[in-house]
């Protein structure tokens, strides 16, 4: 299985892949871990955004969220008054609500990070990736994510851990 065509590589499974890369040699050098704290970050995701954003929207009341808008200088105090009674949140407040999430969400380490480490096998190049939170304190937890071929892939299945941040960089 260690030598094993691209084409063949990326149609695997994640488990599959995991496998191969564990025989590859550069995984077993002592360098790869740290190689993961320094590879380009492709993707980012927050798990749980859109519904953290629901709750804020229908307990608005129990969160504070008009006076959330209006602190971020988006509301007048009038519509902060407003939305405190009536709940009423345009698409607009709704996404301003939700930068505030994922801003949080960078805040407190809770954004999974797609990790990816480039390959070149038989003149392609293989982006190996691993996802997790990156803490301060603790580093990065690598889960292994898979193999692709493209940014684009990775972002998908970043997709299926949570809500992908755009122009994060």
């Amino acid at each position: 299985m260690k030598n094993i065509s691209v084409n063949e590589l990326l149609k695997l499974s994640s488990d599959e892949q995991w496998k191969w890369v564990k025989l590859q040699d550069w995984f077993k050098d002592e360098k790869f871990e740290q190689s993961l704290y320094d590879a380009k970050v492709t993707a980012m995701a927050v798990p749980s955004l859109e519904e953290d954003l629901l709750d804020y929207i229908n307990n608005h009341k129990d969160y504070g969220s008009s006076s959330i808008l209006k602190y971020r200088d988006f509301i007048s105090i009038e519509r902060e008054n407003e939305l405190e009674e009536l709940g009423n949140f345009t698409e607009l407040e709704k996404t301003q609500l939700k930068e505030y999430l994922v801003d949080t969400a960078l805040d407190n380490c809770d954004v999974h990070e797609a990790r990816t480490l480039s390959f070149n096998q038989e003149d392609k190049n293989i982006l190996v990736t691993f996802h997790g939170i990156n803490h301060p304190q603790v580093g990065f937890d690598a889960n292994f994510l898979g193999i692709f071929e493209t940014e684009k892939d990775i972002e998908k299945a970043m997709s299926n851990i949570g809500v992908i941040i755009d122009n994060f960089q």
